[in-house]
């Protein structure tokens, strides 16, 4: 194929074949039509729209879990200690009859002493 122009007339192009017999006069915008359907244009521009907000979203999530502490500390938990237990250091002979129910109870004890 060969293609001439003309210099006075920059809106078409002249189609030849190369024995020089033409072909056709190609004009600019001629037949413009969209090479995808608009909608479906439309709907690749959603879904795109769509995943940038999730990974903005979860972005989102990992700077809110950045700020939170990794271990999360749960308060005491206080263990019953039963006298003549072998965690039970009653060292005096005196036997009052006390039964310590927690090391909370027996810190009071050893305080009013």
């Amino acid at each position: 194929m060969r293609v001439c122009f003309d210099i006075h007339d920059p809106n078409s192009v002249i189609v030849r074949r190369m024995d020089g017999s033409w072909v056709c006069d190609a004009i600019w915008d001629g037949n413009k039509v969209a090479a995808v359907p608009i909608p479906y244009v439309e709907m690749l521009q959603e879904k795109r729209t769509k995943r940038r907000r999730d990974r903005l979203l979860e972005q989102l999530r990992e700077v809110e879990a950045e700020r939170t502490p990794a271990l999360v500390h749960k308060p005491d938990v206080v263990i019953p200690l039963v006298k003549g237990d072998a965690t039970d250091f009653d060292f005096d002979d005196e036997d009052d009859g006390q039964v310590f129910t927690s090391a909370a109870a027996r810190l009071r004890a050893m305080g009013e002493k």
